[in-house]
């Protein structure tokens, strides 16, 4: 794989963007083991130099391959001539997303959350995603962080495997890991919720009370209406790493009313 790699780099005069999160995933073994749960219609995002788009394509009903780059994307229409493979040569962030049953990627991990949380706002069967390891830990967790909790409360997430640096070109600093993702969204947020998220977590190994006294300028309240919210707020001498997800569904409750939100 990676002499194909750099055979197509020098055929096209082109060579990896760092700015663009550009990291070519050449393992054919963890290639293959991606695509192994592609279903139906399948999603990929950063499709590169279409080495999973070809795997995808022999199992997939259709594959839609997002790349952003338009270098690349000339050259996945080349090179990629399966006829189930449609070239999107869109920002995903961005763009107009077409139904899909499945998501297999090798996503730029500099846009791992933002892709990652639209994603969850479609109804799908399953995403497997490469992300950089300690992204995939924090992601995996139930709790202890904003990022788990927000991904806690709209899907299941399981740690695959871990996949070693030397499995990409060129090599990043850290290693990466496949996580599988399943939507299931237990409740309904807003943006008051997710602002409580981002003020408890802020102060994970704070007490409930302290942590949103501290983070009141999330709010835009003064210290005493905040001290007296949070003090009658449920849970509010609970440790914030100890909640479950219910638990913060209770506080922003709570505090929305306390609050006049």
């Amino acid at each position: 794989m990676k002499s194909r790699l750099h055979a197509l780099m020098k055929k096209y005069g082109i060579h990896p963007k760092k700015y663009m999160s550009q990291n070519f995933l050449i393992s054919t073994s963890v290639i293959e083991k991606m695509a192994s749960f592609a279903e139906g219609t399948v999603l990929e995002i950063g499709a590169g130099l279409g080495f999973i788009t070809e795997k995808l394509a022999l199992s997939a009903d259709h594959v839609y391959a997002y790349e952003k780059d338009k270098k690349l994307a000339e050259i996945l229409r080349r090179e990629c001539g399966f006829p189930n493979v449609e070239v999107l040569c869109e920002d995903f962030l961005e763009s107009r997303v077409p139904r899909f049953d499945t998501v297999v990627s090798n996503i730029p991990y500099r846009y791992s959350s933002g892709i990652t949380f639209k994603l969850l706002t479609h109804e799908f069967r399953h995403a497997v995603l490469s992300y950089q390891k300690e992204f995939a830990e924090r992601l995996c967790e139930t709790m202890g962080s904003r990022l788990a909790v927000m991904a806690e409360v709209q899907s299941q997430r399981e740690y695959i495997q871990t996949v070693p640096r030397r499995c990409f070109y060129p090599q990043p600093e850290i290693d990466s890991a496949l996580v599988k993702i399943v939507p299931q969204r237990k409740f309904e947020t807003d943006a008051f919720f997710e602002n409580v998220v981002r003020a408890l977590f802020s102060h994970r190994n704070q007490t409930v009370r302290n942590a949103l006294i501290k983070s009141r300028d999330f709010f835009g309240k003064g210290k005493e209406e905040m001290k007296e919210a949070a003090t009658k707020s449920v849970k509010a001498e609970k440790k914030v790493s100890s909640l479950d997800i219910f638990e913060v569904k209770q506080i922003a409750e709570g505090l929305r009313d306390a609050l006049g939100n």
